[in-house]
């Protein structure tokens, strides 16, 4: 008897209504489950706006954002992101002096302006033309200026240093090839734990 119930066309609509029921009870499932994921992106919003560092935010422990490639190019974009907001050092008005083609040594001339709120020190030097790079600075001692090498030049927020004749300045040790006046050299420097800043400067007689 209750197998012509089922083949009845009454049977037919019981076992519809069962899978409908199944159908909202998987409904209300996924509907739970997005209510907990939103409840939790909403978290993060609230950790982000609290000033919490980026990569330190729970939104990275999404199951989503487990997969490797998510997760290295989001650390990537946050690395250069930083690299970006760091770059305050600006080299301008480059020059380097040109010197006669036996020469091992030159020096070089150039602006460095800090455009952050924070004092950047520079602690290395290099050129394109130039086997080692130094910036040095004069002293007087007993009546006599003796050059010295600078291994740390502040440029303080805000600020610039200028590095110019009978001051500052970059010197440029075994020259290879010894740039000709009228030429481009590149010449960087750079502080700890950031990229070099870089410019051309115009080889050229003072």
């Amino acid at each position: 008897m209750f197998a012509a119930c089922f083949n009845s066309p009454a049977g037919a609509v019981r076992k519809s209504a069962g899978a409908v029921r199944k159908s909202v009870g998987a409904v209300r499932k996924s509907a739970g489950a997005v209510c907990k994921s939103v409840g939790a992106v909403d978290r993060r919003r609230k950790a982000f706006a609290a000033d919490q560092p980026l990569l330190q935010l729970p939104l990275l422990q999404l199951p989503l954002l487990q997969l490797p490639f998510l997760k290295s190019f989001i650390t990537c974009c946050v690395v250069v992101a930083a690299s970006v907001s760091h770059a305050e050092l600006v080299i301008e008005d480059a020059w380097v002096r040109a010197v006669p083609p036996n020469s091992r040594t030159t020096a070089a001339y150039f602006t460095v302006r800090n455009s952050g709120d924070k004092e950047q020190i520079i602690v290395r030097a290099s050129a394109s033309v130039a086997g080692a790079a130094e910036i040095h600075g004069w002293i007087e001692t007993e009546g006599r200026k003796k050059m010295v090498r600078q291994h740390q030049v502040p440029v303080p927020a805000g600020a610039q240093v200028v590095l110019q004749t009978g001051g500052l300045h970059m010197m440029l040790f075994r020259l290879d090839p010894v740039p000709a006046a009228g030429e481009l050299a590149r010449l960087c420097v750079g502080v700890a734990d950031q990229p070099d800043v870089c410019a051309d400067a115009i080889v050229k007689m003072p």
